[in-house]
């Protein structure tokens, strides 16, 4: 029997926040589409990032480059994913460190739409004060 749309949806969203934590970036590439949108906060940014080499290498900024997170320290652990045909939306904790070592967790709600298996859209939702919060402590 054939795997349902939101059963693939669901092990293709669990496998892009376990590519993100683990900084798969052959995985990553894999699960975006060429044109994909990628948003976040609006008090983080206001624009989204279009393109997959342009998600790619913002991807890696924020993973690996050292600005936002000490490199290689995200963990994404996944609470909850539903799904529902093409769309999934995802509960999670993203933990690590900042550049300075300081500790960061937040809670985060991931909207994302998928088609031919693959990530067409994301909204990513968590609270930025916090963030800041925690790297100001």
């Amino acid at each position: 029997m054939p795997e349902s749309i939101a059963i693939a949806n669901t092990r293709r969203a669990r496998a892009w926040f376990s590519a993100l934590g683990s900084c798969d970036y052959p995985a990553l590439r894999e699960l975006l589409a060429e044109d994909v949108e990628l948003w976040t906060s609006p008090s983080v940014r206001s624009e989204g990032i279009v393109g997959r080499d342009n998600a790619l290498e913002r991807l890696e900024r924020v993973l690996s480059g050292g600005s936002v997170f000490a490199p290689g320290s995200l963990e994404c652990r996944v609470l909850d994913v539903i799904a529902e045909g093409d769309e999934t939306a995802s509960h999670l904790v993203m933990s690590g460190q900042f550049p300075d070592g300081k500790p960061y967790e937040s809670i985060y709600l991931v909207w994302q739409r998928w088609q031919d298996g693959r990530m067409t859209y994301q909204l990513e939702l968590f609270d930025a004060a916090h963030k800041n919060q925690q790297r100001e402590a």
